[in-house]
């Protein structure tokens, strides 16, 4: 199974596609858990990457942001 078709991705039920938070909500919820997801914009590779190399939140967790491979757009 591709790494890419592990988020889900809900769908309005108006018209059958996705919304813009559905998109932005199921690209976070796969970069928590340390996964590639579809870019929102481009569909392509959204990978996710610390924040900062030494940045740790008081829970002990890595904070994370995604970079998309294919257009640069980043999700922070």
């Amino acid at each position: 199974m591709s790494a890419l078709a592990v988020a889900p991705v809900r769908f309005d039920l108006a018209d059958g596609r996705p919304t813009l938070d559905d998109l932005i909500v199921g690209a976070w919820e796969g970069l928590a858990v340390s996964r590639v997801v579809p870019c929102p914009v481009c569909d392509g590779e959204l990978r996710p990457e610390p924040r900062h190399p030494r940045a740790v939140e008081p829970s002990g967790a890595v904070p994370l942001i995604g970079r998309c491979r294919d257009c640069g757009s980043v999700l922070a």
